[in-house]
């Protein structure tokens, strides 16, 4: 007989590891000095759990600081202690981040299981915010791959989890892999109108990648328009 999964209530230092997200996106540099502190913290205080949510926040800042062997190690960390906690909602997103991982290492497949195993565990938990994620990172699989007609079906999954959910971070990255789509479509009036639209927030709450992908598409669009 298989046991229960356990429901956890955030500790005082999972809170203040979360109210960190947001730096992880925009200012991962800062944000990872923060996160070490907390990690510390947890590790002293024997909370799984935070350390399990330092983990795949240190991992996020290292993603989009470029230091991919860290984002692995990082992740690789979080993902056995969420797994031990049997916690599904941390665990998925602990194979999201993975996914994004060997996404940007060219690991297509592996990405694709990472994010197919995150979406099963996040629908089965009913965690709109977990599916958003696989879903959001799914679409952006089938672009980088060139399969546009799967890109679009994830993205209009994604879109409508994303008029329920109204995240800032979320409609930044939605619409950053809108104008992908626009851009492998050669479609540059919609890139352009996508940018002119969504491209201050972007600037605003997601990482500077994001807004340099954006601009790449939009000189593109640029030039195809002559």
């Amino acid at each position: 007989m298989t046991q229960p999964d356990v429901k956890f209530r955030p500790s005082a230092l999972e809170r203040e590891l979360q109210a960190l997200e947001a730096g992880m996106y925009n200012t991962p540099e800062v944000t990872r000095a923060q996160l070490r502190a907390l990690l510390t913290r947890a590790q002293d205080g024997c909370d799984l759990r935070a350390q399990a949510t330092a983990h795949l926040l240190l991992g996020g800042c290292a993603l989009y600081t470029g230091q991919l062997p860290e984002v692995k190690r990082e992740l690789d960390l979080a993902l056995d202690l969420a797994r031990a906690l049997r916690d599904h909602p941390l665990t998925a997103r602990c194979l999201n981040g993975l996914g994004l991982y060997h996404d940007r290492v060219a690991e297509y497949d592996r990405a694709l299981q990472a994010f197919l195993d995150s979406l099963k565990l996040t629908q089965s938990a009913g965690d709109d915010v977990g599916s958003f994620r696989a879903l959001n990172n799914l679409s952006a699989l089938y672009t980088t791959t060139g399969q546009l007609t799967q890109a679009q079906t994830f993205h209009a999954c994604a879109q409508q989890l994303t008029q329920v959910l109204r995240d800032p971070i979320m409609l930044a990255s939605l619409i950053t892999h809108q104008i992908l789509i626009a851009d492998r479509q050669e479609d540059p009036q919609a890139v352009l109108d996508l940018a002119c639209q969504h491209l201050p927030l972007i600037r605003e709450v997601g990482p500077p990648r994001w807004a340099g992908t954006v601009q790449e598409c939009v000189s593109r669009a640029r030039l195809r328009q002559g």
